[in-house]
């Protein structure tokens, strides 16, 4: 008995020993990553709508200096026209983008604003306002593939010279000279006769025109002289009219001039019939010159007040800029902008062969009345009338006399 006790102690502390130098059992790591969690379904990307295409333009003409007002006409009915077309999603569904560019009314500043328009990579030039700033700017516009589509320069020569891309919607100076003429002649059948120009490319291109229209009706001009734009002292060439003792005088500058020139002809007592061209016809040369252009005559293309089909466009012009704002030439302006959209629009291109294509062809229900250009990128058959200061208003809504049967 004592034997078995003894021999079971020690088959126990045996199997200690064992026990203690067994070797411990490694843990299983604990894992590193976390199990992934539950995502819901990735929805599929919406794609970027790709930026529309833009047609950029340019409005070149005078915003600062005696013709500002101009310049700034010509902005803002383009911008009306602007807005239009982007309302109905944009000619050919493009965004529309226009520089401005001041010239100044000047012919080298006109020819820095057109090699902005090539550096700006426009596809279209609204403007200028000057024959003088037109003419040396075409060029520019010619030899690198612009449009240009002038609201304003009546100069025949800018048309003459065989650039395809060239565009007016206004009347030129041969036809409005004729016009103008013929009423001299045949209507106040005047005899002494007095034509002042400004030596501009406007200016003495209306009154070489008028000259030959008088002289082909067996008139004569025997007083055909010039004033200098910037001047404001007449008083040498006025006494020198008074001395003529015209029965009608016809002044052909522009209104800056034009409303300082009247003023002095009242001062200094010239008599006849006093008349001027139609870069004068603006409420300016009323305010400038004051009481003294009192029954002051103006040949002019029909004014927008006077016209149903410009009645909506002069309703929102005056509702943007005030009751009082107009210009002779809003409606050119805004009619110069929108058919080059409906061109855009129509071709769905902005490509200078694109473009004057189809502006070649495009017939424009406008506020100025039909756009339809010649092979000359004139308007053919443009209409002159007969304005008049009166109570101190230049009234805009009244025509004198319809000039237009004086040139048959």
């Amino acid at each position: 008995m004592k034997k078995a006790l003894w021999l079971f102690s020690l088959i126990s502390v045996l199997a200690l020993i064992v026990s203690a130098c067994a070797p411990a059992a490694t843990p299983t790591p604990a894992p590193t990553t976390p199990p992934a969690a539950t995502q819901p379904p990735t929805a599929p990307a919406t794609p970027t709508p790709a930026p529309a295409k833009v047609l950029k333009i340019a409005i070149n003409g005078p915003f600062t200096g005696g013709d500002a007002k101009m310049g700034q006409d010509f902005e803002r009915s383009a911008k009306i026209a602007i807005d239009e077309w982007m309302a109905k999603g944009g000619p050919a569904g493009m965004k529309i983008e226009y520089i401005t560019c001041d010239d100044k009314a000047d012919p080298k500043e006109a020819v820095t604003c057109a090699n902005n328009a090539v550096q700006q990579k426009v596809a279209a030039v609204i403007g200028h306002y000057n024959s003088g700033a037109s003419i040396p700017a075409s060029a520019v516009y010619n030899e690198n593939k612009i449009v240009q589509i002038t609201p304003t320069s009546s100069n025949r020569k800018l048309t003459e010279q065989g650039f395809k891309g060239v565009f007016r919607v206004i009347g030129r100076d041969d036809n409005q000279g004729k016009q103008v003429g013929g009423y001299i002649v045949k209507k106040l059948q005047a005899k002494r006769i007095a034509i002042i120009h400004d030596k501009t490319a406007y200016g003495q291109g209306l009154a070489e025109e008028t000259k030959a229209a008088i002289e082909a009706l067996g008139g004569k001009v025997e007083f055909f002289e010039a004033i200098t734009r910037g001047e404001k002292d007449f008083t040498p060439i006025i006494t020198r009219l008074k001395e003529f003792n015209p029965d009608v005088f016809y002044f052909t500058g522009y209104y800056a001039e034009g409303a300082i020139f009247q003023k002095q002809v009242k001062e200094i007592g010239v008599g006849g019939v006093h008349m001027y061209g139609d870069a004068n016809q603006d409420p300016t040369f009323v305010q400038v010159a004051g009481p003294a252009a009192e029954g002051v005559l103006m040949s002019t293309t029909p004014l927008p007040e006077m016209l149903p089909e410009a009645k909506a466009f002069l309703a929102e012009y005056k509702k943007r800029y005030g009751p009082e704002a107009t210009g002779p030439f809003i409606h050119f302006a805004y009619d110069a902008a929108n058919v080059l959209f409906a061109a855009v629009d129509q071709c769905k291109c902005t490509d200078y062969d694109g473009l004057v294509d189809t502006l070649h062809k495009i017939e424009w229900k406008g506020a100025s009345g039909t756009i339809k250009f010649d092979e000359k990128g004139d308007i053919p058959g443009r209409s002159y009338v007969l304005i008049q200061v009166k109570g101190g208003k230049l009234i805009l809504d009244q025509i004198v006399e319809d000039l237009a049967q004086y040139a048959k």
